[in-house]
């Protein structure tokens, strides 16, 4: 007998017993529409931090701070060191690091308090350089972002988040040029920056006020040559650990105990977090869903038996007719696979469904305000496919050598 035989007789004692088939295969379906859904969601947490941190422009970035908390005997406790990162210690980085591309320092987060004209508001204010706009892939809309000279001078100029200009300055069209208030002090503002909308990994960037660095640290903050954070691109996704390497050698270098007091956050390590998660929540779930295809199988197993008792007649008069023994294992092998198969399919587009379903729910309770999606690989189809296959022949090759062990005599007496 030969495998195309082989299916078609398979496919034809699915025909007959249409119910009592599908009854069968519902073990499969639900094993295999569980591991694709699962996989899916899963596979799309990755998907969406990448993507997410893509938007922002960090999909290649590292960013270094300085500690204000550290864990000493079991307890946390305020960094005790004076070292900071200064401005110089951009520019070593720059000189000394080949894997980097380019570098903004920061001063992130600082809480002013923002008027014009009649409106007036607390705000949170970002302080950087020109290279803010292609490192954070943040780019203005109107008038320009921060210069050179800006930086030079600490000249008293900001650019507005899309909600400041909108919210408070009334989206006044000649807002570029004219005079706000920070902490009190005359500010020009020189731009607006694109909408960059509350999701993820942007929450919050629209309400923020952008200055020079110099200006934040000699008009606002009177810091001296400190920074907050070294927003620093690499280049590539693959060499951010060398990045990482080079840049805590440089500091090594400029400050004691760096390895102490700074820390560094990439987006490799991002990623790998959400897959070391995700890879939990999918063995977990997959192991409940590999309950049901152990289910499946011994249903698959226990309706194969029952159909070599039905017909054994039919057993008998093939052997009779000169079938060998490994035409009837064979014949009954494939049933048994062509069921598994036929249930893994069905499986396997329920559980894309299940998937996107399941992508819809988490970006509205869990994830709210992101698009999470539902990644299905050719690999997981592939897998999934092969799975049921196996579960055919491994739980169908008993009743098959059964069925192929029967006489010819006692089957036809039957």
């Amino acid at each position: 007998m030969n495998i195309t035989e082989g299916i078609v007789l398979g496919l034809s004692a699915l025909r007959k017993n249409k119910l009592r088939s599908l009854l069968t295969m519902l073990g499969i379906i639900i094993g295999i529409s569980g591991v694709v859904a699962v996989v899916s969601v899963g596979s799309g947490a990755k998907t969406l931090v990448l993507s997410e941190l893509e938007r922002i422009g960090q999909s290649n970035m590292i960013i270094v701070w300085r500690k204000h908390r550290e864990r000493v005997d079991g307890r946390w406790q305020r960094v005790q060191s004076n070292e900071y990162l200064e401005y110089a210690d951009g520019y070593a980085i720059q000189e000394n690091c080949p894997s980097v591309v380019s570098l903004s320092p920061e001063i992130w987060g600082v809480n002013v308090h923002f008027k014009y004209r009649d409106k007036d508001r607390n705000i949170k204010s970002n302080a950087t350089t020109p290279d803010y706009q292609e490192n954070r892939n943040w780019y203005v809309e109107q008038g320009r972002f921060l210069s050179d000279e800006d930086i030079e001078i600490g000249a008293k100029v900001c650019v507005l988040g899309y909600k400041i200009w909108d919210e408070l300055c009334d989206r006044n069209p000649t807002i570029v040029g004219d005079e706000v208030q920070i902490n009190g002090i005359r500010f020009t503002a020189i731009g607006i920056m694109e909408e960059k909308g509350d999701s993820m990994a942007s929450q919050g960037w629209d309400e923020m006020v952008i200055m020079p660095i110099t200006a934040m640290q000699m008009r606002i903050l009177n810091s001296g040559n400190r920074v907050g954070a070294f927003l620093i691109k690499s280049k590539s996704f693959e060499t951010l650990e060398q990045t990482e390497q080079e840049v805590m050698r440089v500091l090594g270098w400029r400050h004691k105990d760096a390895d102490r007091i700074f820390e560094i956050w990439s987006a490799k390590k991002e990623v790998k977090n959400v897959e070391r998660v995700s890879n939990i929540i999918k063995g977990l779930l997959g192991g409940v869903a590999s309950i049901a295809l152990v289910v499946g199988g011994i249903g698959i197993m226990n309706i194969m038996l029952v159909s070599v008792t039905e017909r054994t007649w039919e057993i008998g008069l093939r052997k009779a007719v000169g079938a060998k023994r490994r035409d009837v294992l064979f014949q009954f092998l494939i049933e048994s696979v062509v069921i598994s198969v036929a249930g893994g399919i069905i499986g396997i587009l329920i559980g894309v469904v299940f998937g996107m379903g399941g992508a819809k729910l988490f970006s509205t309770f869990v994830a709210k305000g992101t698009n999470w999606p539902s990644v299905v690989s050719i690999s997981s189809i592939i897998i999934a496919t092969s799975v049921s296959f196996v579960i055919g022949v491994v739980f169908g090759l008993y009743p098959a050598n059964r069925a192929a062990k029967l006489m010819p005599t006692e089957a036809l007496r039957k």
